[in-house]
């Protein structure tokens, strides 16, 4: 807190300086649901003279907490919320806190946020180990293995219906057979 307050204290006085320039923009968004990145646009207060900013809850109805845009990513707790690490590990102590997999030519995954940057990859991409580097990538091969599976389960299904199908018309073909013999039947019945 005291590192937000010092900064906003700053840049009210334009002696700090933001500009997404002296970011690495790859990585500020790393980790980041597509779905969420949306929430993670910088920010440019009026009364903080362009400085772009993260805000931390952008849902808040009444006033949220904003930190320097360049502090997403830095391995470092400055939400209370924990939102402005969803790239490390940093704030891994919050419920729910994951990592997107994005693992472009596989599927993508969530792994826990604890998982970041501990040197092992769980990403297919290896994005989960962007800081420390010496994944390979391999989510060509794991998204042709999960095609090749999926595939095969589609077929395994369509002969399955097949199957089925056939065994409903032998059904049909029963009940009609046995209809007929039960009418031939019923004359010696009576």
């Amino acid at each position: 807190m005291t590192r937000l307050l010092s900064t906003t204290l700053l840049s009210s006085f334009g002696i700090y300086s933001s500009g997404l320039d002296t970011i690495e923009g790859k990585h500020k968004l790393m980790g980041v649901n597509p779905k969420l990145r949306q929430y993670y646009e910088p920010v440019a207060p009026p009364q903080f003279g362009g400085h772009q900013f993260f805000q931390c809850d952008p849902l808040a109805r009444s006033g949220t907490e904003l930190v320097p845009y360049e502090n997403l990513n830095d391995d470092f707790c400055d939400c209370s919320n924990g939102a402005d690490e969803p790239g490390t590990a940093a704030c891994s102590h919050f419920p729910g806190a994951a990592f997107y997999c994005e693992n472009k030519g596989s599927l993508p995954k969530l792994v826990w946020a604890s998982h970041v940057g501990d040197g092992v990859c769980d990403c297919c991409d290896g994005s989960d180990e962007w800081q420390l580097g010496g994944c390979e990538n391999f989510c060509s091969a794991e998204g042709a293995k999960i095609r090749q599976q999926r595939e095969a389960d589609l077929e395994r299904i369509e002969a399955g219906l097949k199957q089925k199908e056939e065994e409903r018309s032998h059904t049909d073909e029963k009940i009609a057979l046995w209809t007929k013999e039960l009418e031939e039947l019923k004359p010696s019945f009576q």
